[in-house]
């Protein structure tokens, strides 16, 4: 068996393995970081440890229609998942559950996917005839860019001004 978390941004399903799931919350201020890729939303406190918040509509490059239309997005959940150095925060707009399935559930992304596209999948789920992208949890991570959050603080921590 297989347990999964799922979740909604737009209007598809997407999910990440249970085991990399710390917590779900809501957060409510997030504060940008100069310099960090569009998807790095910034940072936040969660319980007096600085963590950084990923946006992950943009990380994948979902958006929907009616964001289009206003130009924005309406707040959601933050998962809080368990990354290389510490927690992540990841936004994405409704969890909506824990589902525990057969490994035989799980079926590979296409094979004509290659590369950029599927670097993100590590399968797919059909439940109720809806399908759930089951995402890779440390390519969905990595925090790319000239600078991140995480690195700035760990800097600074460095330099003994943190």
């Amino acid at each position: 068996m297989i347990e999964i978390l799922s979740f909604r941004l737009g209007s598809e399903m997407y999910a990440f393995p249970m085991e990399g799931i710390q917590e779900i919350v809501r957060l409510y201020a997030v504060t940008a970081v100069p310099g960090t890729p569009p998807y790095l939303r910034g940072i936040t406190s969660l319980r007096g440890r600085m963590i950084p918040v990923l946006d992950l509509k943009a990380r994948l490059n979902v958006t929907s229609e009616g964001e289009r239309a206003a130009g924005g997005r309406d707040k959601g959940k933050t998962i809080v998942v368990r990354g290389p150095r510490g927690p992540i925060g990841v936004m994405v707009d409704l969890v909506t559950g824990v589902k525990r399935l057969p490994e035989s559930a799980l079926m590979a992304p296409p094979p004509h996917m290659g590369g950029d596209e599927a670097r993100f999948l590590s399968g797919v789920v059909v439940e109720d005839g809806r399908f759930i992208s089951l995402l890779r949890m440390d390519t969905v991570l990595e925090l790319e860019g000239p600078s991140t959050a995480e690195d700035g603080l760990e800097r600074r921590r460095e330099d003994g001004k943190a």
